[in-house]
């Protein structure tokens, strides 16, 4: 990640993450991956995407199960 800038779009993060479109904006619109909005572009920080990444694969299978609110408890523990 190092070629990256600290605070990335959601372009760059489906390539961070070898990702689809639909999939990176999953995880933008949920929390999962935490981002600012501006207007109609979102930001996203390299750290919240590297959070993302040591929390492991446990947060991809559950995250469709859980509740907006579980998901943001969630987020707060790996944070």
């Amino acid at each position: 990640f190092d070629n990256y800038p600290d605070v990335v779009t959601v372009k760059e993060m489906q390539t961070m993450l070898r990702i689809g479109r639909k999939a990176a904006y999953d995880l933008v619109h949920n929390g999962t991956i935490p981002s600012v909005r501006i207007g109609t572009s979102y930001l996203i920080t390299k750290k919240s995407i590297e959070n993302f990444l040591s929390a492991g694969v446990d947060i991809l299978r559950c995250c469709a199960k859980m509740t907006v609110q579980q998901q943001a408890d969630y987020r707060k523990e790996i944070i």
